[in-house]
């Protein structure tokens, strides 16, 4: 299914196509198909992103938010231009703060035209539980003979063996205009860039992210008012930094 029918960059209005007509729409379907869109088509990225998508925000000690989509700096969806019913099954905000059927603009429909909004957000938060060790009294005594500075294990029968830990690791983004939308994406083959890791729509000169794979395949974006967006590969390995210029091209 088609869900995107145009974009105005200009207005910040996402049209949606006829395929979308009686139908029920997710909105991480709504925002890969935005994402690629913006990714093909030079004219859309002169434009500030419409779009972003995330989740697991910390709500209060232990809890967390579900997965949503924001509106940003005005945007808004505007059904298609014929009567029918849209159920979402998903959150959607705007940066101000407003949920649901408020994300839609329904102002330029015709006369006679009558478009139901079904907003159906899910009742979910994402809760972390801290629980005991599942250890009895020896197991944790085992555990405590860690030598951290050689990596070294005892066993139980007083052998030490060599463990792999794995540190963080930090990857430093320099040479950024302050500013600058600067996304990280993991290549998941779910469509679009892949999935969101981290990212900033007002950088300073640096962009930092920690991970503790030993290997990351991933796709940096790098969005800047008077330059070419960049959308580059990167491979992120073993070494505990690994440091990265990035290097504008004027518009």
């Amino acid at each position: 299914m088609t869900i995107i029918a145009s974009i105005n960059g200009a207005t910040r209005r996402i049209y949606l196509h006829p395929d979308t007509v009686g139908a029920s729409l997710h909105p991480v379907d709504l925002y890969k198909e935005y994402r690629t869109l913006r990714r093909l088509d030079e004219t859309l990225r002169v434009w500030s992103p419409l779009l972003s998508y995330t989740g697991n925000v910390p709500k209060s000690a232990g809890t967390g938010t579900e997965r949503y989509m924001t509106l940003l700096s005005g945007a808004r969806i505007v059904p298609f231009g014929t009567s029918h019913s849209l159920t979402i099954v998903g959150t959607i905000i705007t940066d101000t703060g407003q949920e649901g059927i408020v994300c839609f603009d329904r102002s330029s429909l015709s006369s006679g035209v009558d478009v139901d909004i079904n907003y159906v957000p899910p009742q979910v938060e994402v809760i972390t539980v801290s629980v005991g060790s599942g250890l009895d009294a020896a197991q944790s005594t085992l555990l405590t003979n860690i030598a951290l500075d050689t990596n070294e294990l005892q066993t139980n029968q007083g052998d030490w063996v060599t463990v792999s830990a794995t540190t963080p690791r930090v990857f430093t983004l320099t040479g950024l205009v302050a500013g600058s939308t600067v996304r990280l994406y993991e290549t998941d083959g779910l469509g679009g860039l892949g999935t969101e890791l981290s990212s900033t729509v007002n950088s300073g000169v640096t962009f930092e992210y920690t991970h503790t794979s030993n290997t990351n395949d991933l796709l940096l974006q790098v969005i800047a008012v008077g330059f070419v967006e960049t959308i580059t590969s990167i491979t992120l390995g073993n070494t505990s930094s690994h440091v990265l210029e990035h290097t504008y091209v004027p518009v």
